[in-house]
């Protein structure tokens, strides 16, 4: 039985948010997907629900 812990990762920059793929995936975890928003997040989270969704505090095009 495989017990790694599932992250959703939402970040807007494509290079940051493969950087953090990479070092979750190096820890153990498992990375259930990357998105750039937070409406594709909510999407993503019933879809695929993780354990734990790992967000970027100011996401481009939200409101401040």
């Amino acid at each position: 039985m495989d017990n790694k812990k599932r992250i959703l990762i939402v970040e807007d920059e494509p290079i940051v948010a493969i950087d953090i793929r990479k070092v979750l995936q190096n820890l153990g975890y498992e990375v259930t997907g990357t998105v750039a928003s937070g409406q594709a997040a909510v999407q993503e989270v019933q879809q695929n629900p993780p354990d734990l969704v790992l967000m970027d505090i100011l996401l481009r095009g939200a409101p401040l």
